[in-house]
């Protein structure tokens, strides 16, 4: 869950892939268009206004809209969810424009503003049904619905019911062609003594 993952590496690597944000960092660390189609910012610096893509699928064939983004800012907004990512967001108004059209009003000008919004987008016709109480608990984190390149396959967990495996297979519909890699496996270990165990064991 992108509101929930915290800033390291492995749930950058999974929330990178498997969510869009309405921007990304490309491979040179370039930040670029991602969800987005094109955007404008006022003079002033205060008015953001994004323009989606309108070719976007959720991995379970819904389509993407601008309810989904109000939904993932206001929730991330919302203090009762504890996201880590709140503090980004505050004196951030978030408006639907039209079914594809967001506006984002700053109460003062922030210059690296759009690198927030490479936050993970979520759906809101599947997460609108969870309780605040089960936000953190429900299924959708361990087996997430996104518009990224890769969807959701398999997990598997050890006796202690830690996740020791996850499986992504390559998403078909994704707006910018489906990726040439059909499946990644992710293996997680305790340390690193262990994972080189592990390697030298061809596994």
């Amino acid at each position: 869950n992108p509101l929930l993952a915290e800033s390291g590496d492995v749930d950058r690597d999974l929330t990178g892939i498997i969510y869009s944000g309405l921007f990304k960092y490309n491979g040179d660390g370039e930040l670029v268009k991602d969800l987005t189609r094109d955007y404008e910012v006022s003079d002033n610096g205060l008015i953001y206004t994004i323009y989606l893509r309108q070719n976007v699928l959720w991995h379970d064939g819904e389509r993407l809209d601008a309810d989904d983004v109000v939904f993932t800012i206001n929730t991330v907004e919302n203090t009762d969810y504890q996201s880590p990512l709140r503090i980004n967001w505050q004196g951030v108004i978030v408006e639907k424009v039209d079914d594809y059209t967001i506006r984002f009003i700053l109460n003062k000008p922030y210059n690296p503003f759009l690198e927030n919004l490479t936050l993970g987008i979520l759906p809101e016709h599947l997460w609108g049904l969870i309780s605040i109480r089960n936000f953190a608990l429900t299924d959708l984190n361990l087996q997430p619905i996104g518009t990224g390149p890769y969807r959701f396959d398999s997990f598997q967990k050890d006796g202690a019911g830690a996740v020791i495996q996850y499986t992504l297979k390559s998403n078909k519909d994704y707006y910018e062609g489906r990726p040439y890699i059909n499946e990644v496996t992710f293996r997680f270990y305790d340390s690193e003594e262990e994972a080189l165990v592990a390697w030298n064991n061809s596994e």
